[in-house]
């Protein structure tokens, strides 16, 4: 379950659910409009989560994520994680090969880069 713990700086006087049924979710961040990207382990993708409207959509599948425990262990040595750049490009590791994977979710001149990058996802091992 995702929780609300804060709105403008300012507690909440009680969590708000924003989100329930993620399963195994790890890496967290924030996109350049405010929106969640969580990468979720036991489905092996990148969703990204409108907190306001609590919508959930998958940018991008079929991750090598979500590395066993070692029997007796919490599966907790390793996570998967995500970071968005300045330019709004997604980077998500991946813990079960050691690679990294860029995701450019919206085509478009980038006009803070000065560049021109089509949408798509890209793999580095």
């Amino acid at each position: 379950m995702m929780y609300q713990l804060m709105e403008d700086g300012t507690d909440l006087a009680a969590p708000r659910v924003i989100l329930s049924g993620l399963v195994h979710p790890e890496g967290m961040a924030l996109d350049g409009e405010g929106r969640l990207l969580v990468v979720e382990t036991g489905t092996r993708s990148l969703l990204r989560i409108d907190p306001q409207g609590a919508t959930l959509e998958v940018l991008a599948e079929d991750f090598a994520v979500g590395l066993e425990a070692v029997p007796g262990y919490p599966p907790c040595w390793l996570l998967s994680g995500v970071a968005v750049d300045s330019c709004g490009r997604i980077t998500v590791s991946q813990d079960l090969d050691n690679s990294l994977s860029r995701i450019v979710p919206e085509p478009a001149f980038n006009w803070r880069c000065n560049e021109k990058e089509g949408s798509g996802v890209y793999h580095v091992r």
